[in-house]
């Protein structure tokens, strides 16, 4: 099991992407701990724990690797910090001229069209669909169709682009991970409560109309030109 994020930042975003940082790396603490765990149960083994090559193992966890259960699920439980005028000023904005094709929103959330090949890929970005662990905030969903391929060979394009995504050249915001399911290839996230800042929203539709760009040019070998957004 592997965790990580990879986001390039620069000072037009630094002052949320900082902040949005700090949490990812919290969350990355919990979910090892938390998947390691249960994997454990599943599989009956244990876990491998190692100490810090210096420093050694700490009698007790820093404070910060406690902050899913005094911070992030706390906020997780109000409610959505995104807000339906958000969703309907994004589309508004953004969504009706390119990179989109379309897009539409209604109450907690947003969907849009990008060029794919022939066809399109659809983004969703939706407020009303809580974390398990987490609670409220913004769970984001990108699905690409790929040609016919078996379970095994969906997972491991998947894991392909994983291994560019969050570890060599990310095309959006690294924040998630690809799977493969019913022939498509779907990237996830979610953004807790936690995370949630003013214009924030914005910034992650070009984030995924730049992965989209990307998931068209290595999946179906077409990259976005003028024809692209033909209306016909």
């Amino acid at each position: 099991m592997s965790l990580c994020s990879l986001v390039r930042v620069h000072k037009g975003i630094s002052a949320w992407m900082n902040p949005l940082i700090s949490v990812a790396a919290i969350l990355q603490i919990y979910e090892a701990r938390t998947v390691a765990r249960e994997a454990a149960e599943l599989l009956n083994a244990q876990i491998a724990e190692s100490r810090h090559p210096k420093q050694g193992m700490r009698t007790q966890p820093d404070e910060m690797a406690e902050a899913v259960a005094s911070i992030v699920a706390p906020q997780g439980k109000q409610p959505c910090k995104w807000s339906e005028k958000e969703f309907q000023d994004v589309v508004d904005k953004y969504m009706q001229q390119p990179p989109s094709l379309f897009g539409s929103a209604g109450g907690l959330g947003c969907t849009v069209e990008f060029p794919y090949g022939d066809r399109s890929s659809l983004c969703r970005m939706i407020g009303d669909q809580p974390h398990p662990r987490y609670g409220n905030g913004l769970f984001l969903l990108q699905s690409f169709p790929v040609s016919a391929m078996s379970d095994a060979e969906g997972a491991r394009l998947a894991l392909s682009l994983n291994a560019t995504e969050l570890a060599k050249r990310p095309s959006g915001y690294g924040f998630g991970s690809f799977a493969f399911r019913d022939g498509d290839v779907h990237f996830t996230s979610f953004m807790p409560n936690a995370t949630y800042r003013p214009g924030m929203l914005p910034n992650l539709y070009f984030s995924c109309a730049g992965r989209a760009r990307e998931m068209s040019l290595r999946l179906v070998n077409r990259d976005w030109d003028e024809e692209s957004f033909d209306p016909r």
